[in-house]
């Protein structure tokens, strides 16, 4: 199982593992915001795990890699600062509802 597989195998079973223990943790603490945590990072990771064992061009998957790390990390820890002060309730947060309603509204056109 080499070659296209075995990279996207490797990736969904770790992050299989990984979200399981955050969801463990989630259901022991009440806090599902870490969820999202998680999962942002785990895209940054497999971003560049990806450029690391993909083939093509260096410079290409180097890009790739540096923005998709990048944003993975970098929302992973704007959820993690917004995480820590009040626990996720799975609601939209009344300062979020303009994004929320910008969003529907791309969606709708």
């Amino acid at each position: 199982m080499q070659g296209f597989w075995a990279p996207l195998l490797l990736v969904w079973i770790a992050s299989a593992l990984v979200m399981s223990g955050v969801w463990w943790w989630q259901r022991r603490t009440s806090n599902a915001g870490f969820v999202d945590v998680a999962w942002a990072a785990l895209l940054g990771l497999a971003a560049i795990y990806y450029a690391t064992v993909g083939s093509g061009a260096l410079l290409p998957r180097l890009l790739i890699a540096v923005l998709a790390a990048t944003w993975g990390f970098r929302l992973g820890l704007h959820l993690l600062k917004r995480g820590r002060h009040a626990a996720f309730h799975g609601g939209v947060r009344e300062d979020d509802e303009v994004g929320l309603v910008f969003a529907l509204g791309t969606f709708t056109l």
